[in-house]
């Protein structure tokens, strides 16, 4: 598995603008690709800040090159350029092992 790191900061009073980018276009895009195995969104806890993280998981790297192309690791990037609300973004791609945790909670 492939864990994909989306950290954009976004220009302020462009947050709502970028929220509903992703919840009217992005995520329902991710959601229908193959290879998917989960996305995330989250906010910033800060109010001061607008940096916001979007996370995505996939089976491997051929699922993500499916989706973005050739040059997938440098997709996101492309996508801050692109879009008038994000100042900056940060990217990484993680490869995942999965692990099991038998733990409880006293």
């Amino acid at each position: 598995m492939i864990i994909r790191v989306f950290r954009p900061t976004i220009h302020p009073g462009k947050e709502h603008e970028f929220e509903t980018f992703l919840g009217d276009t992005a995520v329902p895009l991710v959601s229908q690709q193959a290879g998917l195995v989960a996305q995330h969104v989250g906010r910033p806890r800060d109010p001061s800040s607008t940096e916001y993280v979007y996370v995505t998981v996939w089976e491997d790297v051929e699922s993500i090159r499916a989706f973005a192309g050739e040059r997938w690791q440098e997709a996101d990037a492309k996508l801050s350029q692109t879009h008038t609300y994000c100042r900056q973004a940060h990217r990484r791609s993680l490869p995942s092992r999965s692990t099991s945790t038998n733990s409880s909670t006293s």
